[in-house]
């Protein structure tokens, strides 16, 4: 079991967005949340998530709230090898609705879309090297890849939008008390029955922590205090 400090993910995941040319939607930041569990700790989860986004003033305020539903596993016992599912729900409530409340330029006020099913493979890679020279586990890197077909009601009526692919990709390093964790994403996104396309998105983010207290030090300490000890008189 691999451990690595968890704030190095979750600080690299909220910096995200600082290094991100385009807007990307919330559902496929997902796959820096919980998910990251299957590379560093755990060999399943099952999450639920919710990001809101509020942009415009006036009569061009928007407001939308993603309810991202995720599991994911690693079926194999001795293989880094992972597969995520995630679905996301939106409800979106526009103070000037367009369109009729479905499309890439439409909007509501007032409803519930159900968005593309995300379908996700991940195999991490341990840095060895680093793993015996430091001593630490959280050395590693994963590359993740993912499709999502047009099962969505959203943007386009179901199965009748483009297949969109993703590539990301996510390394840590442990030493001492340190530890940090780089994220890439790039999303792309295919041309529709009418051969109009969005831009490609792409992100990036690095994370940084410190944990002074060491669970495992801590574990070893407490087995010590605990263990019957007898002294000869003098």
């Amino acid at each position: 079991m691999i451990k690595v400090k968890k704030g190095a993910v979750a600080a690299a995941a909220t910096v995200l967005r600082i290094f991100s040319p385009a807007l990307a939607e919330a559902h496929h930041e997902a796959l820096f949340g919980p998910q990251s569990s299957l590379a560093v700790e755990s060999e399943g989860f099952v999450s639920l998530q919710a990001h809101e986004h509020v942009f415009g003033v006036g009569s061009t305020y928007d407001q939308e709230t993603a309810y991202i539903v995720s599991a994911g596993v690693s079926p194999f016992r001795h293989l880094p090898w992972s597969f995520t599912l995630v679905q996301t729900y939106t409800y979106e409530n526009a103070r000037t609705p367009q369109g009729n409340q479905a499309g890439p330029e439409s909007s509501c006020g007032g409803c519930v879309a159900r968005e593309n099913v995300l379908v996700s493979t991940s195999y991490r890679f341990d840095f060895t090297g680093l793993k015996r020279a430091t001593g630490k586990d959280g050395n590693f890197a994963l590359l993740s890849a993912a499709i999502e077909p047009p099962t969505g009601e959203k943007d386009y009526a179901p199965f009748h939008g483009p297949v969109n692919y993703i590539l990301a990709a996510m390394a840590g390093v442990e030493w001492s008390h340190f530890s940090t964790v780089g994220l890439g994403y790039y999303r792309l996104n295919a041309a529709d029955g009418s051969g109009s396309k969005k831009g490609n998105n792409w992100l990036a983010g690095l994370g940084f922590a410190y944990t002074r207290v060491d669970e495992r030090r801590e574990c070893s300490a407490s087995r010590w205090a605990s263990t019957p000890r007898s002294t000869t008189p003098t």
